[in-house]
Parts: structure tokens; sequence; C-alpha cells
């Protein structure tokens, strides 16, 4: 039980993995794993053929990511369309990303909510002054009437 636990981790942390990175640094990272355990350890038994299929997967990411690279940057190209080619989509911005984006969001919501509740108080102070310059100049026309009479 404890195995199938421990595969779909693994499972969903390198779906993660590939989402966050993109397919063709997910290659070259497995690539460089396969590579590095095949030369510093004796886990694998079979080194050739990992070590064979580590250097493949290195290249294979490489030219990815070289391509993706070179597509957006090659603008003086007639065939240009953009950063992204028409069958490739412009990924979601990652888990971090959106966690910043949030944070920064909640803190712009905060300061608005100070600057709001800031202007409302002096609106309303500003409504008292002039509420009571006019209690004044109407205590002034009453006390002028009241002199005439007397």
């Amino acid at each position: 039980m404890m195995y199938i636990i421990v595969a779909l981790v693994i499972l969903i942390g390198l779906i993660f993995l590939i989402k966050e990175t993109g397919l063709g640094k997910f290659l070259m990272l497995l690539g460089l794993f396969f590579i590095l355990i095949t030369l510093l350890t004796d886990i694998i038994y079979e080194e050739g053929t990992v070590l064979i299929l580590g250097i493949i997967l290195f290249l294979i990411g490489l030219w990815l990511w070289w391509r993706k690279r070179k597509n957006r940057t090659n603008i003086n190209n007639p065939n240009y369309m953009g950063p992204y080619s028409p069958s490739s989509r412009p990924s979601n911005p990652g888990i971090i990303r959106r966690m910043m984006n949030r944070k920064r969001e909640i803190s712009d919501a905060k300061h608005q909510e100070k600057v709001n509740y800031e202007r409302q108080k002096a609106e309303q102070e500003n409504q008292r002054k002039l509420h009571e310059a006019e209690v004044r100049r109407r205590a002034e026309r009453i006390a002028k009437i009241r002199k005439r009479r007397i």
C-alpha cells in the first residue's frame, strides 16, 4: 500500500515539475539526474543503458529549450507569429508567482482600504467644519436680529 502512495506522490510531483519548468527543462533535468546516478552511484544495474537514456533525454530537452528560446527572439523572421507558436499556448504563472500576485493583491486591497478610510474621515471632518461654520453664521444672524429688536 505504501509503495502505491509513494509512486502517486512522485508522479504528481513530476507532473507539477513539468508544468512549472516546461518540458524542455524537465527533460534536461531528468537526463542529468540519470547521468549523475549512473556515474556516481551503483544503484542501477544496467549503467550503459541508463547513461545513454540520460544523454538522449538531456539532448532532447536541450533541443526543446533552445527551439523555444529561438522562437521567442526571432522577430526579424517574416513567419514570426509572436512569442508563441500557433501550436503552443502561453503557460499559466507558476504557483510561486500566483502566491506573490495574491500577496500583492491583498496588500494593494489593504492599502486601498486605508486610503479610502482616510479619505472618508477627511470628508467627514470637512463636513463637520462646514456644518459648524453654518451654525456660527446662523447664530450671528440671530444675534444681530435680537440686537435690532432691543
